[in-house]
């Protein structure tokens, strides 16, 4: 009688583990499915942002409609900071934001690089970016709050 008590007792342990595994399963297999959604997102995002790379690197006009829905509040925070940046300013500091060089953007834009390096320092100004730190730096950690 005490071996078939036991062997119950064992039997309704094991089928309470298999339910936990069973639950523990359709859990993980939920996260992983949201897993590859947000890779395959990214891998999009990547594309996009190749895609804003080039048009940049052509100066192409279509480059800020890409840009801004690349990122959807770039142009939003940087005008709450300053609403006299202008579209040329906006486009400059875009620029900046793919992680373009002073000799890429005059390169792209076909302007000197003594001109690029006056934008910068004037949007730096509208800015009021402190001296210890670089536009570069700044777009970067603006972007990185919202992202």
């Amino acid at each position: 009688m005490l071996f078939i008590s036991q062997k119950d007792i064992l039997i309704s342990s094991l089928k309470e583990s298999r339910q936990d595994m069973y639950a523990d399963l359709k859990m993980l297999t939920k996260a992983n499915k949201k897993l590859n959604n947000q890779i395959s997102n990214l891998v999009i995002k990547e594309d996009d942002f190749h895609g804003v790379y080039n048009l940049a690197k052509d100066n192409s006009p279509l480059f800020m409609d890409k840009f801004d829905a690349l990122f959807p509040h770039f142009r939003s925070e940087l005008l709450a900071i300053c609403p006299s940046l202008i579209d040329s300013e906006l486009h400059f500091c875009a620029l900046i934001k793919l992680g373009l060089d002073g000799q890429k953007i005059s390169m792209y834009t076909k302007s000197s690089i003594r001109a690029v390096d006056s934008r910068k320092y004037r949007i730096r100004k509208k800015l009021n970016i402190p001296p210890k730190t670089s536009l570069k730096e700044f777009i970067e950690e603006l972007q990185n709050a919202a992202v």
